[in-house]
């Protein structure tokens, strides 16, 4: 929770919900988060993860929660 808190606290669902095994947040600032649910026997997170129900605009900085650097959009 210390590091993925920001996605679940203060936040609102928004469409699609949930997506396979990620489910989408808003923040009140306007930011949206993806929620990758890793099943019980996952160690560590796939090299790729598709969204195909929405898509950044250009120019926007995608995170992983927890890690310093960007993401590849």
């Amino acid at each position: 929770m210390q590091v993925n808190g920001s996605a679940i606290y203060y936040t609102r669902p928004i469409a699609p919900y949930k997506e396979g095994k990620i489910c989408s947040t808003r923040l009140s600032g306007g930011g949206v988060n993806a929620i990758y649910l890793a099943g019980e026997q996952e160690k560590q997170l796939p090299s790729q993860i598709k969204i195909k129900s929405f898509c950044p605009a250009g120019g926007t900085q995608v995170k992983l929660l927890g890690v310093t650097s960007p993401c590849r959009t």
